[in-house]
Order: C-alpha cells, then structure tokens, then sequence
C-alpha cells in the first residue's frame, strides 16, 4: 500500500509541475502572434494541456482512497482550485472563439493574460498548502 501511495504522490507532483509548466507555456504561446495561424497553435495546444489536467485529477482522485477520503484543507483547496483551472479554460476558450470570428486579438491577450497569471497563482497556493 505504501508503494502506491509513494507511486501516486510523486506521479501527482509530477504532473502538478507539469501543469504549471504548461500553463507558462500557454501564456507564451497568447501573447505572440495574430491570425488564423495563431488560433489554431492555441487549438492544438489545449488538449495537451487539458490531458496533464486530466492525469492530475486521476492521480489525486487515486490518493484519495489511500487517504481513507479524509478530505483536508489542503485536499478541499487543490479540488477547488482544479474546478476554478477548468473555469477559467472555458472562458479563455470562449474568448479565444470571439476573438477568431471578430479578428481582434489584442483583448484576448489581455483577458488570457490575466487568466493565466490567477491560474498561475492559484498553482503555487495550492501547491505549498
């Protein structure tokens, strides 16, 4: 039991600096560019991005049961903080999908700046709580 949960927790680490990483890389990859060429990397980025969440999620949800689903403050934060990342996707995606059809990209840029600096930050709180 206890080389599962050790398994579990690093592969959770892992992906949980995986997630942050990607997401530096999401905002680079906002912040640079114009065009139809421009929605479609984002397009093709997102469900990498999406699949690391997903891993996240599986590799928490296989701790739980080692835990005996005793639900933390730390535990209750990272499924919160997970539900605000998926929030905050569908709003980027939304904007994402404005901007395409208006061909006005700056405020895009600006709104998934700020979404992603928050999702930033709320991936080092959770982390370290």
């Amino acid at each position: 039991m206890m080389e599962l949960y050790e398994t579990s927790l690093s592969l959770h680490k892992f992906f949980a600096l995986l997630v942050f990483l990607m997401s530096i890389l999401h905002l680079i990859l906002t912040q640079f560019g114009e065009g139809p060429k421009y929605a479609k990397r984002i397009r093709l980025f997102l469900p990498a991005y999406y699949s690391v969440m997903a891993m996240l999620f599986v590799t928490g949800a296989n701790l739980l049961p080692i835990l005996r689903f005793n639900f933390s403050y730390s535990v209750i934060v990272m499924i919160i903080v997970f539900i605000v990342m998926i929030g905050f996707g569908a709003i980027g995606f939304k904007a994402l999908k404005r901007a395409y059809y208006t061909k006005n990209y700056s405020p895009f840029k600006k709104k998934m700046r700020n979404l992603i600096m928050i999702n930033l930050i709320i991936i080092l709180i959770a982390s370290y709580i």
